[in-house]
């Protein structure tokens, strides 16, 4: 495990998305359209402000103009995700001797801290109560609340230092001033078949369309066939038409595959097959769908149980 300044490089994943957003990065003006004008405010504990804790280094402060000086190599993926500023410090336990390296990253929207979150854990991880959402393991422990994301990072393992991180972080949670609660696209999504840990929000350039932005998509598993449903919130049922034909008119154009729009499906349902199968449709301001590489019939059946859950 390497650190930089005290931050832990973790997770393969976050490069993963980094990569995947960078090759389709088109610019999204809508985005900004999206951020709020404050963000909760959070300070960090100075010292002796942490029952049984001691600060070790002075509290640090990054924002957008300069977070590549404490997170080379991925402060372009937290930018995209609405980041605004990341306070972190470093404290010791004064009986355990454990070190622990505290960063709070306060995004635009809860909506992309929840991104950050789900895109640094990983399927290893053990899920906590702490915040809204909450991920432990083996010397980490993050979790999302409000517009923050929260991430302790110990120098240490063992039973002892997990204890020592989870209640740390109920701490800290308790401190941010906010009501835990889960997003509401989220609870669209159909149990049955959901891959734990799978959940993920796309910020911009969905499906590699500038056009699509704030989608989340989870990965499903039925009889050996892995699908992906998404969502894509936009800001009006007129503008999701709008979404769902340009889409129909890329796919359109595309070489090596076949099109077909099926009006008898309620709603109507956009079928792509070709190297990429997927089925599409629109629902108020929603499009919805699913992304399958193996069988087209299985997104299909995928896709109605969605679209059926997002009309009740």
């Amino acid at each position: 495990m390497t650190f930089s300044r005290g931050r832990p490089i973790r997770h393969a994943a976050v490069i993963l998305i980094m990569m995947a957003i960078a090759a389709c990065s088109g610019g999204d003006p809508s985005q900004d359209e999206h951020r709020p004008a404050t963000v909760t405010a959070f300070d960090l504990p100075a010292d002796g402000g942490l029952l049984g804790w001691s600060l070790v280094t002075e509290p640090e402060h990054f924002e957008a103009d300069n977070l590549w000086e404490y997170i080379n190599g991925q402060a372009d993926f937290f930018i995209d995700y609405g980041f605004v500023r990341v306070d972190t410090a470093e404290y010791r336990n004064d009986q355990e001797s454990s070190s622990v390296v505290l960063e709070v990253y306060r995004m635009g929207r809860p909506q992309e801290a929840f991104g950050i979150f789900a895109a640094e854990r990983t399927r290893d991880d053990r899920p906590l109560e702490v915040g809204t959402q909450a991920y432990l393991g083996a010397n980490v422990l993050g979790f999302w609340q409000a517009e923050q994301y929260v991430k302790l990072t110990s120098f240490d393992e063992g039973p002892a230092v997990e204890q020592l991180l989870i209640s740390l972080a109920e701490e800290i949670s308790s401190r941010i001033p906010s009501q835990e609660r889960e997003l509401e696209t989220l609870l669209l999504f159909p149990e049955d078949g959901r891959v734990e840990a799978s959940e993920r929000f796309i910020p911009k350039n969905f499906l590699g369309q500038p056009y699509l932005s704030d989608a989340y998509r989870v990965d499903y598993s039925h009889d050996g066939q892995q699908v992906q449903l998404f969502v894509v919130d936009t800001g009006s049922p007129e503008e999701a038409q709008s979404h769902f034909k340009r889409l129909e008119d890329f796919y359109r154009g595309r070489d090596q595959t076949k099109l077909t729009l099926e009006t008898t499906e309620d709603p109507p349902m956009l079928i792509v097959d070709g190297p990429s199968k997927m089925v599409v449709f629109q629902l108020d301001h929603r499009l919805g769908g699913a992304i399958g590489k193996q069988s087209l019939e299985a997104g299909r059946a995928a896709a109605v149980v969605l679209g059926q859950k997002i009309s009740r």
